[in-house]
């Protein structure tokens, strides 16, 4: 199947789903790291789109014990959009980690234990999924949680790849889970898990915020990620009525894909402890 990157959607990737956990996996890729060279995720930004997205991420974290005084690890932070957010709700004992990001590639910040570590949207991207979320559960406090936000393999269908484009992002996603997978590989490495959301937290009711608002603009565009980061031409509302719909709508009327998930995870305690 092709990127959803534009410069390389001429390209195809090889894609295949495991039939004893249903997880989906990309084919080896070459100088992978040149792929990421200029990503559009590099070109976000913390603003009102974010904020409402954020603040869904947050409410559920908060449901699941996150407290203003609990010691936060944002792993794989990227630009720091979410320590960001955190800090403007009183968050103070919060920290970022990305090796690829100047700004908070401290490797100091990992000789630390934290009550929570949280992943938005990572584990698709690494080769070996157990060994990071052992890596994450090194961070942990013996009472900590584990929260990890990626694509739901469950909820692909590859018979359609263009309407799971966004999600299958190839050949940055090298391995997209099911849900029993996620579950299986955090068991294997002592982890629980305590709360699950099959709804992506990029969906919400404020006006323009919604994934099928989202989905619906980028796909008129073309269908290629990088639209989002792109001021939009006047005329996209003119030409696609629809999207006025969408926009201020479309978290009530779209029917709801179950292609992302958000998962908190334990440690199991300790026998005799």
């Amino acid at each position: 199947m092709r990127s959803n990157i534009r410069r390389y959607r001429e390209q195809k990737f090889l894609v295949w789903r495991c039939g004893h956990c249903r997880s989906l996996h990309t084919g080896q890729v070459e100088n992978l790291a040149d792929y990421y060279q200029d990503y559009p995720m590099h070109h976000a930004r913390l603003d009102y789109f974010s904020r409402a997205w954020y603040r869904i991420f947050l409410e559920r974290l908060v449901r699941a014990g996150l407290r203003k005084a609990c010691r936060i690890l944002d792993y794989g932070c990227g630009n720091g959009h979410f320590l960001e957010f955190l800090k403007e709700r009183g968050y103070t004992q919060i920290v970022g980690y990305d090796p690829y990001a100047m700004r908070f590639n401290d490797p100091g910040v990992l000789q630390e234990k934290y009550d929570w570590v949280i992943a938005i949207d990572v584990i698709e991207h690494v080769e070996e999924p157990r060994a990071f979320i052992g890596l994450m559960l090194n961070f942990l406090n013996p009472a900590g949680r584990l929260c990890i936000q990626t694509p739901n393999a469950d909820g692909i269908i590859l018979e359609s790849a263009e309407d799971f484009i966004h999600e299958l992002h190839v050949p940055y996603h090298r391995h997209i889970l099911s849900r029993q997978g996620l579950v299986d590989l955090g068991r294997k490495e002592g982890l629980e898990p305590v709360a699950f959301y099959a709804r992506y937290f990029v969906d919400s009711w404020q006006p323009g915020t919604s994934w099928s608002f989202i989905e619906a603009f980028v796909r008129f565009r073309g269908n290629d990620f990088d639209a989002l980061f792109e001021p939009p031409p006047a005329s996209l509302f003119l030409k696609h009525p629809s999207l006025i719909l969408e926009f201020f709508f479309g978290y009530f009327l779209a029917p709801k894909k179950e292609s992302q998930m958000m998962m908190i995870l334990a440690p199991l305690p300790i026998r005799g402890a």
